[in-house]
Order: C-alpha cells, then sequence, then structure tokens
C-alpha cells in the first residue's frame, strides 16, 4: 500500500464521509471525488443524521458539517452533484464550495444536468470522471482520451412500479 497515494469517493452518505476524510484526516487522504454528499445535516433530514451521528443540539450540527472544516483542505477534491437531485439537494455540495472559495482552496465541481441522486442516464459519465480524477492525481498521468463507458442498462418499470413513472421517465 502506497501511503503517499491514498484516494477515497463515496455517494451520498458516502459523499459526506469522502469529503469529511480529506478535511478531517488530509496525512491520510490525497484524493477525493465526492458524489451527492449531504454535507450539512441543518438542511438535510433529521432523522438521517441522528441515525447515524446520533442526537445532536446545534453545537453538533455545526461541527458535523463539512462546510465548518472545509477549509482543511490539502489534497485534491472533486464534488459531483446531479441539478435535479430530489433527495440531497445540491445546495449541500454548493455550500462546501462557496467555503472552499471564501478560503481561496483549489478544488474541482461538476454539476451534472438533468441528473437525479443516481445519474441515471448518466452514469457513465460520472463514472468516467471519478475514474479519470484518481488516474491524474494518484498515478500521475493522462487517462486515455477517447475512453467511453457504456450506461448501464437498467429496466426502469421496477422503479416505475414502486414510485410511479413520472419520476423515473428519461428526460
Amino acid at each position: 500500500l502506497d501511503l503517499d497515494r491514498v484516494g477515497i469517493y463515496g455517494v451520498s452518505g458516502g459523499g459526506f464521509m469522502s469529503t469529511r476524510a480529506m478535511f478531517t484526516k488530509p496525512e491520510t487522504y490525497k484524493v477525493a471525488v465526492s458524489l451527492c454528499g449531504n454535507h450539512d445535516q441543518r438542511i438535510y433530514w433529521s432523522n438521517w443524521g441522528e441515525k447515524y451521528h446520533g442526537p445532536v443540539d446545534e453545537a453538533d450540527y455545526v461541527d458535523q458539517s463539512n462546510t465548518t472544516h472545509a477549509a482543511n483542505l490539502q489534497g485534491k477534491l472533486l464534488l459531483i452533484h446531479g441539478e435535479l437531485d430530489d433527495n440531497v439537494s445540491p445546495a449541500h455540495t454548493l455550500r462546501v464550495a462557496d467555503q472552499l472559495i471564501q478560503n481561496d482552496l483549489d478544488f474541482d465541481m461538476v454539476i451534472v444536468p438533468n441528473a437525479g441522486h443516481m445519474f441515471l442516464g448518466k452514469q457513465a459519465f460520472v463514472t468516467r470522471r471519478r475514474w479519470d480524477y484518481f488516474v491524474r492525481h494518484l498515478m500521475g498521468c493522462e487517462p486515455p482520451a477517447g475512453f467511453h463507458l457504456q450506461e448501464p442498462p437498467m429496466d426502469l418499470s421496477i422503479l416505475t412500479s414502486m414510485f410511479g413513472s413520472d419520476r423515473y421517465e428519461p428526460i
């Protein structure tokens, strides 16, 4: 294990944690890709945050927010969020970005148009961006030019039967 080239990524709660790792353990984590992270429990569902972080008061919410620790960024961070995410609002990622900007820190960000929390129809793009980011910043080389991933096959009938067709029709 090369401890000078440790990367991490996560989606949703994992997006929170991958960013948190960069902000609180910069001596360990050098590169992170954070997808649709719920970075600030004050603007998310309290039943999720308190389930995993325990009952909290306002000071705990402030400490748990990635915005509070953004000034500690030392490595490379890519934030990715779907524009139409109705689970974790893009405001979470934008708040982190704002704090990084206020601290004059370099980071990368992609807002994926017409994409929700699961990046349906855009997963190949998001996966390639994640892979390319790690290749560039952990391996120190350029990824293959023109490499294209196929979208994974999806049977949306399962989702539409559970949630209704209006939420999962392609745009």
